[in-house]
């Protein structure tokens, strides 16, 4: 749950906040996060579901 709503915050607090350049810089890093979790949340899954 911690993998999914940190990002989230992260991209909301980065919309508010920062200047033009830097919020575009912040909003792609933690969307980049938040894919590379959210696969890793999904391959563990996979592997818990049907791993032997």
């Amino acid at each position: 749950m911690v993998e999914i709503t940190f990002p989230i915050i992260e991209i909301t607090l980065g919309v508010l906040g920062k200047p033009e350049k830097q919020k575009i810089i912040t909003i792609t890093l933690n969307c980049f996060i938040f894919i590379l979790f959210s696969s890793l949340g999904l391959l563990n899954l996979w592997i818990m579901t049907f791993g032997k």
